[in-house]
């Protein structure tokens, strides 16, 4: 097809706060996770899909499929959408105690 650009699974960035590799971030409207480390103005690719273990807000329990949020200020999902952006879907469910968990990214 002649008008195919890129599969779109991966997105390059151009860093204007520094970013460690694995680093969950909100670029625009779209939720990516750090493929490598950078500083600013470095670029540096963010995976736009697939299943991420990411730091989660304590004393809040998911259920399989639940839509998640990303909270930029604590850098941590949550499942209060006030002004956070949505991350994705709790891939497994996750307990309370849990400190971290597993969001399928990029399928909204």
């Amino acid at each position: 097809m002649k008008n195919f650009y890129v599969p779109g699974k991966m997105i390059t960035v151009i860093l204007a706060v520094a970013v460690v590799s694995g680093a969950a971030r909100v670029i625009g409207g779209l939720f990516g996770i750090a493929a490598k480390s950078g500083g600013i103005g470095e670029e540096v690719e963010f995976a736009l899909e697939g299943v991420y273990s990411i730091p989660k807000t304590a004393a809040q329990a998911y259920t399989l499929g639940q839509i998640l949020y990303f909270d930029a200020a604590t850098s941590l999902i949550t499942s209060t959408v006030a002004s956070n952006a949505i991350a994705g879907y709790a891939y497994k469910a996750a307990l309370a105690a849990d400190v971290e968990a597993f969001v399928l990214i990029g399928h909204k």
